[in-house]
This record gives structure tokens, C-alpha cells and sequence, in this order.
């Protein structure tokens, strides 16, 4: 028989010669009967190995293979060693295991149908190579996966459907009739493996960079994230700290929940933080409140959020952080107070004047820095100097809950107190003796309350005192003392305090005269006790 040519399609049984190339006699293979398919001769498909000899052939350019049985054998890697081949058909055969690496090595093929097998694994990535492929045919292979190629020929007409093959990010040629998108594999630099950690909803599987509302700098590093009304659910994650280009952040109108975490001290490009009407919780980060490079700032509806505004940079011109449980420290002064008027708690120390007012008079004082109550202003150093509470005057209908009642307060260690007044309230019993320590007092005012008993001789011997009012004080008695000349201002009428006789000083205008014998008093006669 003479040579077969290195272009026949027909593989003749006992074929030995190939282009000089002797070889021993092979099991005869069946022809090829219309150059499509592997047959015994009677006409059945022909099932078992892949012809061997096919590598042989190395002038092939056109095989067809379609519809015989290989019973689940693998693609013979011999194919790569058909170097001239154009066309190849191997559909329908029950072909398993994975399609042959090295296919790129077929620099001529054009066209390849491997569609309605059992292969597995991936397409070589070396396919997308071939500049001469307008051709691929690898449907219904349903354990096929990975990433379709992007061929180098744009023109490449591809069928692709029911299999577990899918479309990456950015692919620019025909997508094969494939719907699933590969999951993304982020660029090494970029931030996108950051937010697909982060946010998953929005950038699992995607370029974040073209994420609408996501810029990003050349690098593929997010300089804004205005990701309003996404939907984005969740706690906001540690992560977004390494997003240390970021300039700009809205997440605002979502519903991020828990903390906002303690990172944004990484961030040291952020301008602008928006995360307004989520279900936030606790405080603001101190990281944030420390931010210099923050200049807009909103965490208003976020109701869940407590704990005291700090006090921001200069820098921050705009903020808001209304609707919140945020409250606004006392005892400092913030150059932004981001629209909160709730007062916080106040704790006062141990020892300190504010101390002694909230446990001496809560209803003015308590959880409040006493210094920034009204009528309680405090010297450099936090030291009361003033107590200014009177009562609603007894005329009318009065608003008791301002009105101070029970026994004069212990205000022994308020040293700095230069003014008392607590008129037209409703203390009652006796002034306690406490007036030797409060050797700063100028002026007393406690006319028209409930006191009783006579005037504490430390009170009387009050060398600062220069004003004092006791007036309408029915219940007080006793004798009145004889005040220092310092004390050039005294009312004490309505009282029942009496003046004794050879008084010097003032009589605080009171007129009765004491009564050594019956305690009566008398307008014309003074006695010798």
C-alpha cells in the first residue's frame, strides 16, 4: 500500500507507512465514514481507546471524532502533537477527565468542538492564544469550570451554556451564552480585597473600582465611597482602616448596626464622614474625634448612639449629630458641638464644690456641672463663688419645683462662697453653724422661708459679711447679736428676734427691745443683764 498522506481524513485499517515513518502493525481501527465518526464497519459507534495512531498523522488538518463512545476516557493528550490542524471535532463522544494542557501549542486552530462530554476541570488559559481561533463549541459539559479566556481574537463565536464556567470581571469577547460571573480575585495594591471583607454585598466577585459611587486613584485605591441607600446591612468592619487613601464616606440612609470601630486614626486623608440614619450604637470613636483632617462629619438618626461628644479639631466645620443619644459634656467647652443640647451626666469628684450641691440640693444639681447651672458661677479654678437660687415670690400660684425645702444645706466646705441667696424658698429649722468656715461670705440672703431659732453666732461674728437679709423668717427668735461694723446692709424685720438693750451696730430694723424681767420688750427702757 503505498504511504497514506499526512492530509488524509480516512484512517484505513492496517495502516504502516506514514510520510517513511515504519511502524509495526497496529490492531486494525475502523474507518471513519464521512469523515465524522469511528465505526467497526457495520455501520454501530465504536466503542474503546482513541485511535493512537491519529498522533501520527502529522499533516492533519481536519478531524472529526463526533459521536462514538469512549466510555469516559480522557481527551488523549497527543492531540497537541498535531501541528498543522485546523478543525477539530471531538462532540458527543462521552469524553471525561480534563481537556489537554498545551492546547496553545495548535498556533493554526481555528475551530474546536468538545461540547456533549463529562469533562472536568478548567479550559487552559492558553487557548485565549491563539490568534487564528474564531471557533468553540463546549457546551453541556457540566462539570467544566473555571474562568472563560479572553481571547486575543475578539471575533471568537463561542457556545458555553450548561456548564459551571464563568464570565470574569472585564471580559471583552463573546460570553458564550454564560451568565455566571466569576468571583473576583482583587488586583494585588488595590483596596478591593479590603471591601470585599468589608462589604460584601456590594463588592464580592466585582472590581470595587467600578462600583457606582467608588473612585479610585491609579493605584486602584478608594478615595470615595458615597455608597448612600445601598441596603448595607451588618456591623461596619474593622477593615475599612486599611482604606487609607479615603477622602470621602456615605454610607448614610443603610443599616449598618453596633459601634463604629476605633480605626480612624489610619485614616488620615478623610474629609468627610456621612453616616447618617443608620441603627449605630454606642459612642464616637476617639480615633474620629482626633481626626485632623476632618471637616464634615454627620451621625444624626443614629438613636442608639450615646456617650459624650469629644471635643473635635477646629477644623470640623460642619457637623451634625442631632436624634441622637449623644449628650454633651459640662464641665468642658467644645468648639463644635455638632447640634446636641442634651446635657450628659455629671459625675463631679469627690470632695469637689460640685459634690456638695448635688448631694446638698439635687433638685438644681444633680448630674450637672454646677459651675454651668445658672446662678452658680465658679472661679478659675472650679470654685463656687456664687449661690444664687431664689424661690418664686409668695404671691400667687408658685411653681414648687423650684422651690428649695428641708433644713439649710451644708455648704461648710464651699470656702470660695462670696453669695447665698435662697429668698422665698421654704428651708426650714435652724442656720446651722457653719459660718466660721465660709470666711469669703459678703452677703446672706435667706428672707422669706421657714427658718426658726436665733442667728448662729458664727454667722454673727462673719467678719466678711457686709449684707445680710433674715426678714420674714417668723419662726426665728433669740436675741440679735452684735454684728461687726463691716456688716453695713441688715433686714430683719418679721422675724421674732428681738433687739437687746446697749446693742451696737446695726438693729437690722428691728424695733423690739428685749425684756430682761417678763421677755417683753419696751419701747423706752434698756436693762443691765
Amino acid at each position: 500500500m503505498p504511504p497514506i498522506s499526512p492530509h488524509c481524513l480516512l484512517l484505513l485499517p492496517l495502516c504502516t507507512t506514514l510520510h517513511g515513518l515504519t511502524m509495526p502493525p497496529p490492531t486494525p481501527i475502523p474507518h471513519l465514514h464521512n469523515n465524522s465518526r469511528l465505526s467497526d464497519g457495520d455501520g454501530k459507534t465504536a466503542d474503546g481507546a482513541f485511535p493512537r495512531q491519529l498522533a501520527a498523522l502529522t499533516g492533519l488538518i481536519n478531524v472529526n471524532l463526533a459521536g462514538n463512545n469512549f466510555g469516559g476516557k480522557p481527551i488523549p493528550s497527543s492531540i497537541i502533537d498535531l501541528p498543522k490542524i485546523i478543525s477539530m471535532t471531538l462532540s458527543y463522544n462521552g469524553f471525561g477527565g480534563v481537556i489537554p494542557t498545551g492546547i496553545e501549542k495548535l498556533t493554526k486552530l481555528a475551530s474546536l468542538s468538545i461540547n456533549d462530554n463529562n469533562l472536568e476541570g478548567t479550559i487552559p488559559q492558553g487557548i485565549k492564544n491563539l490568534k487564528n481561533f474564531y471557533s468553540f463549541d463546549f457546551r453541556n459539559n457540566t462539570q467544566l469550570s473555571g474562568s472563560l479566556p479572553d481571547f486575543a481574537n475578539d471575533g471568537v463565536a463561542c457556545i458555553g451554556e450548561n456548564t459551571n464556567v464563568c464570565v470574569p470581571d472585564g471580559h471583552k469577547g463573546d460570553s458564550c451564552g454564560i451568565t455566571k460571573a466569576c468571583p473576583y480575585t482583587a488586583p494585588a495594591g488595590s483596596d478591593c480585597a479590603i471591601l470585599q471583607d468589608a462589604i460584601p454585598s456590594l463588592f464580592k466577585d466585582v472590581f470595587c473600582c467600578k462600583v457606582d459611587g467608588v473612585s479610585c486613584d491609579a493605584d486602584n485605591r478608594a478615595t470615595k465611597l458615597l455608597l448612600p441607600n445601598k441596603s448595607i446591612s451588618g456591623q461596619l468592619s474593622v477593615k475599612i482602616g486599611g482604606l487609607t487613601k479615603l477622602q470621602e464616606l456615605d454610607f448614610s440612609n443603610n443599616d449598618i448596626e453596633g459601634p463604629l470601630p476605633d480605626v480612624f486614626d489610619k485614616l488620615t486623608s478623610l474629609t468627610s464622614l456621612n453616616i447618617a440614619n443608620n441603627k449605630l450604637t454606642g459612642p464616637i470613636p476617639k480615633t474620629l474625634a482626633q481626626l485632623a483632617s476632618i471637616t464634615k462629619l454627620d451621625i444624626s438618626g443614629n438613636t442608639g448612639m450615646d456617650g459624650a461628644l469629644p471635643g473635635f479639631p477646629a477644623t470640623l466645620a460642619d457637623c451634625k449629630g442631632t436624634n441622637t443619644g449623644i449628650c454633651v459634656p459640662q464641665d468642658v467647652t467644645l468648639a463644635q458641638s455638632c447640634g446636641v443640647t442634651k446635657d450628659c451626666p455629671y459625675i463631679a469628684p469627690d470632695g469637689s464644690d460640685c459634690a456638695t450641691l448635688q448631694s446638698q440640693l439635687p433638685l438644681f444639681y444633680k448630674d450637672k456641672f454646677c459651675c454651668k447651672v445658672p446662678g452658680t458661677p465658679c472661679n478659675k479654678d472650679g470654685r463656687v463663688t456664687l449661690i444664687i437660687k431664689p424661690g418664686p415670690k409668695k404671691t400667687g400660684k408658685r411653681d414648687v419645683t423650684s422651690i428649695i425645702n428641708g433644713p439649710f444645706p451644708d455648704l461648710g466646705n464651699l470656702t470660695y462662697l462670696e453669695k447665698i441667696d435662697f429668698s422665698n424658698n421654704d428651708i426650714e429649722g435652724p442656720l446651722p453653724e457653719l459660718f466660721d468656715k465660709l470666711t469669703s461670705l459678703a452677703s446672706l440672703n435667706v428672707a422669706n422661708n421657714k427658718l426658726t431659732g436665733p442667728i448662729p453666732a458664727t454667722l454673727a461674728e462673719l467678719a466678711s459679711l457686709t449684707k445680710l437679709d433674715i426678714s420674714g423668717n417668723t419662726g426665728m427668735d433669740g436675741t440679735l447679736p452684735g454684728f461687726p461694723a463691716t456688716l453695713a446692709d441688715c433686714k430683719g424685720t418679721d422675724t421674732g428676734i428681738c433687739v437687746p438693750a446697749g446693742l451696737t451696730g446695726t438693729n437690722c430694723g428691728i424695733e423690739t427691745k428685749y425684756d430682761h424681767h417678763n421677755n417683753h420688750g419696751h419701747d423706752d427702757h434698756d436693762h443691765d443683764h
